[in-house]
């Protein structure tokens, strides 16, 4: 099983990341190798394949990530118990909204993140705002001026502003490479 993402400590020198298309558990330190699977994404051509790197363990005690979608494939949000008796899709998106980076918790209890790319007015990216129960809302759409692919993790500020970069875009006509941006949790952008 290839990693693809930096493991970081849980508990009792547990480590949690997450590899290929399965979410493990280790049970010693990095050094020592024994395993065990805590949830393993559907193998069907639209199931949630390829977690994204960055789980996040937030203050409910359940771990959320994203899965990142590609060509007919749809990208989740996922959530579970690290004893794996909660695990569930929390957002399905669409196919082909693309996802690459995890989650950030709000102090308002939500989770934030990004959408790379998708169809429609969320072509060139979207930051959104996920509730713990499900519920989606988009921030805001990028339109390439703007900013365009944000791939990056987000990061919360103090004051609950909400910080991230952009793959592509700016330059005032939308071809520039890239974006740093600011929005609060209302979605008030600059």
């Amino acid at each position: 099983m290839r990693l693809r993402s930096q493991c970081r400590r849980v508990r009792h020198a547990a480590c949690l990341g997450v590899a290929s298309s399965a979410l493990f558990v280790a049970a010693n330190a990095l050094a020592e190798l024994p395993q065990s699977i805590v949830a393993q994404a559907p193998n069907t051509p639209r199931g949630s394949w390829y977690p994204n790197p960055g789980l996040l363990l937030a203050s409910d005690g359940l771990f959320y990530g994203t899965t990142r979608g590609q060509n007919a494939v749809n990208g989740t949000v996922f959530k579970f118990a690290v004893d794996a008796t909660a695990y569930d899709t929390l957002v399905p998106f669409s196919a082909n909204e693309v996802i690459y980076s995890g989650l950030t918790e709000g102090p308002d209890g939500a989770l934030y993140g990004t959408i790379y790319s998708g169809q429609g007015s969320i072509a060139k990216g979207a930051v959104i705002k996920i509730t713990k129960t499900g519920v989606l809302t988009t921030l805001h759409t990028f339109t390439g001026p703007d900013g365009a692919n944000p791939a990056g993790p987000l990061v919360i500020a103090p004051d609950g502003t909400i910080y991230g970069t952009t793959y592509n875009g700016g330059a005032d006509t939308g071809d520039g490479f890239g974006t740093v941006f600011e929005i609060d949790p209302a979605g008030t952008f600059s």
